[in-house]
C-alpha cells in the first residue's frame, strides 16, 4: 500500500486509523504510517504538517503493542531527520506549539521527544566538533 499511494493522501487515511480502537489495526495502520513517512522529503512533511506527525508520534509513544511503540519512535526519528536540516527553531516551535496547546493530555510524551531529538542533535555537534 506505501509503494502504491502517493504519500498525502495515503497518510490521511492511515491518520485515521492510528486513533482506531482495535490495538492490531491501530499498530498495522502505525507500522504503515511510518514507512510512509520514513520516504517523504521535507516539503511533504511540511504540507502535511509537522505537528501533525508529531502528535501521532505522541499518541503511539504509550500504546500497549511493541509494534505501534515502534512506528512512533520511527515517526519521530524521520521527522528528527528532515527538522535538522532546517534548523533547531523550527523543531522548537512545533513541539511547544504541541505541548502548549494542542496536545496536553500527552505533554509528557511530546516533552520527551523534543528532549531525544535536542539531545541527539547536541551530540551530533559535539562529535562533529571532535572531528574537526
Amino acid at each position: 500500500m506505501v509503494g502504491s499511494m502517493t504519500p498525502l493522501p495515503l497518510l490521511q487515511k492511515l491518520r485515521v486509523s492510528v486513533s482506531h480502537k482495535n490495538l492490531r489495526i491501530k499498530a498495522k495502520a502505525a507500522v504503515s504510517l511510518s514507512k510512509c513517512v520514513s520516504k517523504m522529503v521535507n516539503e511533504e512533511m511540511e504540507e502535511f504538517g509537522m505537528e501533525k506527525l508529531i502528535e501521532v508520534a505522541a499518541d503511539l509513544v504509550n500504546d500497549r503493542l511493541p509494534e505501534a511503540r515502534d512506528a512512533a519512535r520511527s515517526i519521530a526519528t524521520s521527522v528528527n531527520e528532515e527538522m535538522e536540516e532546517f534548523g533547531m527553531e523550527k523543531l522548537i516551535e512545533v513541539a511547544a506549539d504541541l505541548v502548549n496547546d494542542r496536545l496536553p493530555e500527552a505533554r509528557d510524551a511530546a516533552r520527551s521527544i523534543a528532549t531525544s531529538v535536542y539531545e541527539a542533535i547536541i551530540k551530533d555537534v559535539e562529535v562533529e566538533e571532535k572531528m574537526e
